[in-house]
């Protein structure tokens, strides 16, 4: 039997059939995490989240979150202005890739307004690091990325 060009094109399809199996296989397989489990509740409530927001860049003095590489520490900075005792709230460490590594701390500010968290534990890669945060009555949000290598 000869090699003619109806069995190219039969070749050439199967190897296509073939490999789009394999690609569709693999998609199914692979894990997909939403950003959170309410995620339609949390959007319906965004607009006390811009407000937060508006009142943070509203701040004399800015909040600065700080990521060093060789102490593997995460500090935020919280302004000045404002005094350590009446600080209250929690941050959040959200993976985007994998959900099940996210975890909350709660806000324990230092005489110097700042607050020290340890990256060892973090996997490498980037993270959202989301500080929602309360002063009296008035509500503040910053959110920075950061990446972290190991």
């Amino acid at each position: 039997m000869k090699f003619n060009f109806g069995h190219g094109i039969l070749v050439v399809l199967l190897l296509f059939m073939a490999g789009m199996s394999a690609l569709v296989y693999q998609c199914t397989k692979q894990r997909i995490d939403l950003v959170s489990n309410n995620y339609y509740e949390k959007e319906l409530k965004y607009q006390s989240q811009i407000d937060k927001e508006s009142q943070t860049l509203a701040l004399s003095e800015d909040m600065h979150i700080a990521y060093d590489q060789k102490k593997q520490l995460v500090t935020f900075q919280y302004p000045g202005t404002i005094e350590s005792t009446n600080i209250s709230g929690t941050i959040t460490f959200y993976k985007p890739d994998n959900a099940s590594l996210d975890f909350e701390k709660p806000i324990n500010v230092n005489k110097d307004n700042s607050q020290h968290v340890t990256a060892n534990s973090l996997a490498s890669g980037w993270w959202n690091v989301k500080v929602d945060w309360n002063v009296n009555a008035a509500s503040y949000f910053k959110e920075t990325k950061i990446l972290v290598t190991n």
